[in-house]
């Protein structure tokens, strides 16, 4: 199969897609598997693989959009007089599907504290700065701080402005500032989510402790050292099923569902 011939296949289905497949080809070349899209026109391919996401943060794959792709591998076969296996059926991979999709939403965990001013007063942004410099936190593009416990992928945590966009802009020439600060993280995108939930801890504490701020709940109401140690339970049990079912949080297939 060249390179031209399989991507025109694959670019003919493509505008058809909700969820769009992956096509991968083994090279005659070099024996190895890559995704055709990333190829070159001398590229001839030996074998070809399509895989499509059963789940993610659309929801599980519906049965017309596991048709198309089916309809995409028949015309790969067809065009090129191969055989086509398939690793599962099409009811079996909806229910497949569905399963995954029951997991990402009953793991999908957003640990959330925000400090409030007791009396409404201001934090100003230029204290904000120095508190998040403090606590090894940098600068976003989007405004935001974030902690990570890694240089070349984020894994961490994120301080903002609880009112939305959440931007600190600490450029500012007026230096307005903000009454309230939230600090959030994905448990299941980051490596370790218990280690990384106790340095957001420790954070929050540190920071509340300067700006003379107590540590509240998304819904407003005072966080207790208890209510953080079963957060922190919390967060443990879920790393822990992660690790159950072979999906390690922060892990590559873990950032593809959440």
């Amino acid at each position: 199969a060249s390179y031209h011939d399989a991507l025109s296949i694959f670019r003919h289905h493509e505008p058809q897609y909700e969820c769009i497949p992956s096509i991968y080809g083994r090279s005659q070349l070099t024996k190895g598997w890559s995704n055709i899209e990333e190829g070159g026109s001398s590229d001839v391919f030996t074998d070809l693989v399509v895989s499509v996401q059963l789940a993610g943060d659309r929801g599980a794959i519906t049965e017309s959009e596991l048709t198309r792709t089916n309809n995409l591998i028949y015309d790969l076969a067809e065009r090129f007089d191969r055989k086509c296996q398939f690793n599962m059926t099409a009811e079996e991979a909806i229910i497949h599907a569905i399963n995954l999709d029951r997991f990402c939403k009953n793991y999908d965990l957003l640990v959330i504290t925000i400090i409030s001013s007791i009396d409404n007063s201001q934090f100003s942004y230029d204290t904000i700065q120095q508190l998040a410099e403090e606590c090894d936190m940098y600068m976003g593009n989007e405004g935001m701080f974030h902690f990570s416990t890694s240089d070349s992928v984020f894994n961490g945590f994120t301080l903002a402005d609880r009112v939305e966009p959440g931007r600190l802009d600490t450029s500012r020439v007026d230096k307005s500032a903000t009454s309230e600060l939230v600090l959030f993280m994905s448990v299941p995108r980051v490596e370790d989510p218990v280690s990384v939930y106790d340095q957001m801890v420790d954070t929050a504490l540190h920071m509340g402790a300067k700006l003379s701020g107590r540590l509240l709940d998304p819904d407003g109401d005072p966080i207790s050292k208890n209510d953080l140690l079963n957060i922190r339970e919390q967060v443990g049990y879920i790393q822990e099923i992660f690790r159950r079912v072979g999906i390690d949080a922060g892990s590559r297939d873990a950032l593809r569902l959440f």
